[in-house]
């Protein structure tokens, strides 16, 4: 309470509560600055330890070269060896990207449950807020909080789709000036708390979203499956190398995997069978979960392992399959 009359003054005219609000998000984002840069100094110290031993290993080279009698070719290709490895802004576009998305889940989840539905004691804001969404509304205040996450999940949208623009016609910008991105990315959230509920409800980015969503979960299960057979392809090539006959360790851990995902998958149904029944949709979903899983694993038992089909790609669907059920239920 001291604090806050301190920083208001004796003679400030804004109402308490609209004051403690915009302190809030301040804050808020005053510590998701913090954690961008927490990260970003954990990779530069990665960065400076690899910087060292690309130092160490590219004078060795240029060392073990003085002795050869063909200097030429050696010391271009050391040179642009040393160049590419010690190039600072390597893959700096991936991890700026991926710390900046780490924010913003953050932040969705501190706006949604902490902030959101306070936001309309804020009078500059009051009007945006409660925009499909009036306090007297049954859905409020769970409005509010989706609304929030609405905002950053649209605004990260923006920021990426612009970035995509850019570094398109100039490649480099993907790996430069994170610092300045990370800001204007900050500057767009911020823009969108003054903007109206309807920009980003069912009238507006909710459905594009939607539709974005189910494109992602597709190419997610893709990865997914993917992944699974390069595992199980080389847990396989492992376990026949061996020279021994029966279940190798590699095998054995192949086995474990599918096992474990199994157990988690039926586990997992079960759980959704006890807490998340009595809504129509949410039983329809978890039975044909349930039913897709018995009758696929009974298919790749019976089927030809020469046609490519494993137990563990299987396993990996079936868990991947609960969770989205869970989601959907929950």
């Amino acid at each position: 309470k001291a604090v806050l009359l301190l920083l208001r003054g004796p003679s400030a005219m804004v109402n308490e509560d609209d004051f403690k609000v915009a302190v809030t998000i301040v804050f808020a984002l005053l510590i998701l600055c913090l954690l961008f840069y927490a990260v970003r100094a954990l990779c530069l110290i990665g960065s400076i330890g690899c910087c060292i031993a690309d130092v160490c290993k590219c004078c060795t080279r240029c060392f073990c070269k003085c002795f050869k009698q063909d200097k030429e070719g050696g010391a271009v290709a050391t040179g642009g060896a040393a160049a590419g490895a010690l190039d600072p802004l390597h893959r700096a576009g991936n991890w700026g990207a991926l710390m900046l998305m780490i924010c913003a889940i953050f932040m969705s989840i501190i706006w949604q449950f902490y902030i959101g539905e306070h936001m309309d004691e804020w009078k500059l804001v009051r009007d945006a807020w409660q925009d499909n969404c009036d306090p007297d509304d049954g859905d409020y205040p769970q409005c509010a909080e989706y609304a929030a996450t609405y905002r950053v999940s649209f605004a990260t949208v923006i920021f990426f789709l612009g970035m995509a623009c850019v570094c398109a016609f100039e490649p480099r910008l993907h790996d430069e000036g994170w610092d300045i991105k990370f800001f204007a990315w900050l500057g767009i959230v911020t823009l969108f708390i003054f903007a109206p509920n309807r920009v980003f409800d069912d009238h507006g980015y909710v459905w594009p979203a939607r539709i974005g969503a189910f494109a992602f979960l597709i190419l997610q299960q893709i990865i997914l499956v993917d992944f699974a057979y390069t595992v199980n392809e080389k847990l396989t090539e492992m376990g026949m190398r061996e020279g021994e006959d029966g279940l190798t360790p590699p095998l054995l851990l192949l086995l474990g995997i599918s096992v474990a995902c199994y157990s988690l998958a039926f586990a997992g149904i079960v759980c959704l069978f006890h807490y998340y029944t009595g809504c129509t949709n949410s039983d329809a979903f978890i039975s044909i979960t349930f039913i897709m899983i018995v009758i696929f694993t009974i298919a790749q038992l019976f089927s030809d392992p020469a046609l490519g089909h494993n137990i563990l790609v299987s396993s990996v669907v079936a868990g991947g399959g609960v969770f989205f059920s869970y989601v959907r239920g929950s």
